[in-house]
């Protein structure tokens, strides 16, 4: 049972997803 990598994986996924959200949303926003 990996869940630590895989909850690893899911942080670093979610840390990507929010950046992207951080840097689109402005964007949108600013429309």
């Amino acid at each position: 049972m990996e869940i630590l990598q895989i909850l690893a994986t899911a942080a670093i996924v979610l840390g990507i997803l929010v950046t992207v959200l951080i840097a689109v949303v402005p964007t949108v926003v600013d429309r």
